[in-house]
């Protein structure tokens, strides 16, 4: 801020013609403006900011030491000193000469007059001022607080029964006490007609549609709206019947402050309507039948984190504290009059999509209907700018398993659904996030989800941490720049994906090639079964998954940098352009994953082949050693037949003529009768016999 102080001071020094004093000072001698100092303008105007530790000695460091040096500072300059909307609007006022009720005083009589008022204006109640028809604005802001009246007023009201069927299965699922069979598909949830018959009908309350229902009421009233009658009336076509008159004309009175003749006169205004349609229907959604809180708010699915340069404050609602929250208003935070602890930046953040609360929200904050039914109908990756929101919504993605780094189990991926909404420029003081399990992912992402421990939190506490920090960057800027920091750290968390993927192909790609011995060797381990040949193929489905998350991520960031006013004078560009680089990378790293788990499936079928090829020579040499082994024992067989053979040829006629010459048959006298065995020399010729039998066989043997 001294940088663009002291740059301005350069142009007014050498510029050729001087540059015109603030409104404030152009009627003024320029001696007399050097005179006050900017600590008594701050003291006079804003006493509570001076009190806030850091303020004055920011003003200091920043050499704004003249009232004509305070006058120059804008919008932002007077945030970077720490002050709420309200001190810096009364401070540009004051500048500008626009200060209601002293226009007729000179600076230094109007400072005086607002040293000695009794109560300094440092919030929004706008006292001692006249509004709406004459009515003063304090009597509104404190019906806008009356729960016990609201409560009251809205115990006869009841619950369309379309919506309270949408908000028995959207509470139930989001809350996780049913199954799966039990929530119905993103199909049957438009077929009844969400935005049309519920959102738009029941709960659009931009000031656009207020605007219009408040003027058709209006002529339909006859030009104004005098009566509880005549708004009751209004209010049944707007879905909220049977409301007593009795009822609404004690709103009325709260309302109004009990000037009835004033009502008569200007009749009702848009404001004071908007003011008990809204609180209303939050009483319809908060309240029960016996006046009190109803248990949707007795549960911890709210976190309320309000920030600035100096300080930050986190509140988890429930209950009563809840109720103050919704029908209340962000003063400065610190002060007696703040009574539900506001801050110029708040972050609102709902778990789990409990259907009431989303519905409260956008009661309170007027979000567009469009914007709603994307967040209760999970539409993929996408940033729309409805009315005075801008409505971003992301399917987040993160490892939950094999994020090791070394790839040696398979990577588990979860899903949760993001809705971020950001007030719209030039505002940009809040962000609601809403974190949703993701109903569609288990029908988009192959294979099977993991059901361990669930970390989908672990953003928002990292986020809080941040915030936590004295020196955060984040607190020192405003709420689109909380939103960018959501984008991105969802950014990073798909990028971690892509890397797990990277380590896990590495390994398998290890696990195909196996450990080696040395060049051409034969790889010692066996090649991978099935299973890996079906975890590659599985990793490549769920990466074109990854990639189509990607390109979506990527073109919604796109798209948030070219909205108008979105980046503003705050170079957000920058750092929208950092988030796309990062995604761009990693939606090359997908499709270089998804071509090498086609080059590992090649790899994989050729080393199938090649070991195919190598058990089929295997078999080919173990059936040769089969088949010489038994043409050897053939061959040992051949020849004992043979031996046996020749040896059976020598002996077998010897055996026979001894047999038959061996018989001892004689007559009566007991000679033998054959012939043979009378011969002298017999024996002999036995003898003789037999060797010619046996020359026969060993000559044909060799």
């Amino acid at each position: 801020m001294a940088s663009v102080l002291r740059a301005r001071k350069e142009r007014r020094r050498v510029s050729s013609s001087p540059r015109p004093l603030p409104k404030r000072f152009q009627a003024l001698p320029p001696s007399s403006s050097v005179d006050w100092l900017a600590e008594d303008v701050l003291a006079a105007l804003t006493p509570a900011a001076c009190k806030r530790p850091g303020v004055l000695d920011r003003l200091r460091q920043e050499l704004v030491s003249t009232a004509a040096d305070l006058a120059e500072l804008n919008n932002d300059d007077l945030r970077d000193l720490g002050l709420g909307m309200a001190e810096r609007r009364r401070l540009l006022s004051w500048a500008l000469g626009e200060e209601e009720g002293h226009s007729d005083l000179t600076p230094t009589e109007e400072l005086g007059v607002l040293a000695q008022e009794e109560q300094p204006r440092t919030n929004f109640k706008l006292e001692r001022r006249a509004s709406l028809g004459g009515r003063p604005l304090q009597c509104l802001e404190k019906a806008e607080r009356d729960m016990d009246l609201w409560f009251d007023l809205a115990a006869d009201i009841q619950t369309p029964h379309l919506a309270s069927q949408l908000q028995r299965f959207l509470s139930g699922h989001c809350n996780g006490t049913s199954g799966p069979h039990e929530m119905p598909s993103s199909r049957e949830i438009r077929m009844r007609c969400i935005r049309e018959d519920i959102l738009e009908e029941q709960f659009d309350l931009t000031p656009d549609r207020m605007r219009e229902v408040f003027f058709r009421l209006r002529r339909a009233a006859g030009g104004e709206i005098r009566s509880a009658k005549q708004l009751s009336e209004g209010l049944s076509q707007l879905g909220l019947a049977s409301v007593a008159e009795t009822h609404l004309a004690r709103a009325i009175d709260t309302v109004t402050g009990g000037s009835c003749s004033s009502l008569d006169a200007a009749g009702l205004q848009l404001e004071e309507f908007e003011v008990i349609f809204s609180r209303l229907k939050l009483a319809q959604l908060l309240g029960k039948k016996d006046g009190g809180v109803s248990d949707v708010t007795q549960t911890d699915l709210l976190t309320v984190c309000d920030f600035d340069l100096h300080q930050q404050e986190l509140k988890t609602l429930s209950g009563v504290e809840m109720c103050k929250f919704f029908f209340g208003h962000r003063g400065i935070m610190g002060t007696e009059d703040d009574d539900d602890g506001c801050c110029p930046v708040r972050w609102v953040h709902l778990r789990n999509c409990q259907f009431e609360l989303l519905l409260a929200l956008a009661v309170k904050y007027r979000l567009h209907p469009l914007g709603v039914e994307d967040v209760l109908e999970q539409r993929p990756t996408k940033v729309d700018l409805c009315g005075q929101h801008i409505f971003i919504t992301l399917e987040h993605l993160w490892v939950a398993g094999g994020a090791d780094g070394e790839g040696a189990s398979p990577v588990q991926v979860r899903s949760r659904h993001v809705s971020i909404i950001c007030s719209a420029p030039p505002r940009f003081d809040t962000v609601i996030t809403v974190d949703q399990p993701n109903r569609c992912f288990a029908e988009d992402w192959p294979g099977e989800l993991d059901s361990g421990r669930d970390e989908s939190d672990a953003w928002v506490s990292t986020l809080q941490s941040r915030l936590r920090r004295l020196r955060s960057r984040l607190r020192e800027r405003k709420a689109h720049y909380l939103a960018h920091h959501i984008i991105d750290m969802c950014a990073d968390e798909l990028v971690q994906v892509t890397r797990a993927y990277s380590a896990r192909l590495r390994f398998l790609e290890q696990a195909l090639q196996g450990p080696t011995a040395g060049p051409g060797a034969v790889p010692s381990r066996p090649v991978p079964m099935s299973q890996w040949l079906e975890e590659v193929s599985l990793v490549r489905l769920q990466l074109a998954v990854v990639a189509r998350r990607l390109r979506s991520h990527r073109s919604m960031v796109r798209r948030l940098g070219e909205a108008p006013g979105v980046c503003g004078e705050d170079r957000l560009l920058s750092y929208l352009d950092d988030v796309a680089d990062h995604l761009e990378e990693a939606l090359d790293d997908s499709h270089h994953l998804t071509d090498r788990c086609d080059a590992l499936t090649v790899a994989y079928e050729i080393a199938v082949s090649r070991e195919q090829a190598r058990q089929r020579e295997e078999a080919k040499q173990s059936d040769r050693r089969v088949q010489e082994q038994q043409n050897r024992h053939a061959e040992r067989l051949n020849d004992t037949l043979f031996v046996l053979t020749v040896f059976t040829a020598m002996f077998a006629p010897v055996q026979l003529i001894s047999g038959v010459y061996g018989m001892n048959f004689v007559n009566a006298e007991g000679h033998p009768t054959i012939p043979e065995l009378l011969w002298p020399n017999g024996y002999a010729y036995f003898w003789i016999f037999a060797a010619s039998l046996w020359s026969v066989p060993i000559r044909f043997s060799f």
